[in-house]
Formats: structure tokens, C-alpha cells, sequence
């Protein structure tokens, strides 16, 4: 069980577990070429909400909590990426530098938002 403290953040033990999850989660779950998370739908929302309450003891009460740091989390996975994408000096260089994991046509569209090079 995922203990929270009175400003409803995890604490101790499990707060790092639930952290590793819910990281893990907005990777797979919320597509990079989503610009604006506040912007993600409400029922898909709805849905990751589900899978995380499958996996930890959580109150609906905690739902803000996890949604907000899974948005955090999956902003700094972008952030991460954007770094990747300036180092890139050629289409070749942006192919090269897409993580497995991520669809080819979200990749691209997420490159397009931040380059200057012309991505086909």
C-alpha cells in the first residue's frame, strides 16, 4: 500500500515504485506527439486511472496526485527527447536516434514540431 502525506504526495517505500510505474506507464500509454497533456482525453485518462488502480491500493482521492506526476513525468521523457533531436544534423541522424519503442509516424511527427530539418 502507497502511503501519502497530508499535502497527498507518496511517501516512503512505495512512492518509488509507484514513481518507476507510472513513468513507465506515460511512455507507453500517451503518445510523444501529443503536444499539450493537459490537452490528452479525459476518458483515456479515465483508462490509465484504471491500469494504475490494478496495480497499487489507491484511493480516487489519489487520482489527481498520480495523473499530475505521471504528466510531469512524461513531460521530462519529451524534454529528453527534444535534446535528442537538437544534437541531429540530418533526417539520417533523427531516424537513427528514434527510440524502439515509439512509432515511427510519432516520432516523425514529434520531430517535425521541434526541428528545422525537413523529416519525411
Amino acid at each position: 500500500m502507497i502511503r501519502f502525506n497530508e499535502r497527498g504526495q507518496a511517501i516512503e517505500e512505495g512512492s518509488v515504485d509507484l514513481s518507476t510505474f507510472l513513468g513507465s506507464l506515460g511512455r507507453e500509454m500517451v503518445p510523444i506527439a501529443v503536444d499539450n497533456w493537459r490537452g490528452f482525453k479525459k476518458k483515456k485518462l479515465d483508462r490509465i486511472w484504471e491500469i494504475i488502480e490494478q496495480k497499487f491500493v489507491l484511493d480516487e482521492h489519489n487520482k489527481k496526485y498520480c495523473l499530475q506526476s505521471l504528466g510531469k513525468l512524461w513531460k521530462s521523457y519529451k524534454s529528453r527527447l527534444w535534446e535528442k533531436i537538437d544534437t541531429c544534423k540530418s533526417q539520417e541522424e533523427l531516424e537513427a536516434e528514434k527510440p524502439k519503442h515509439i512509432d515511427s509516424t510519432h516520432w516523425k511527427t514529434f520531430a517535425k514540431m521541434k526541428s528545422c530539418i525537413n523529416f519525411t
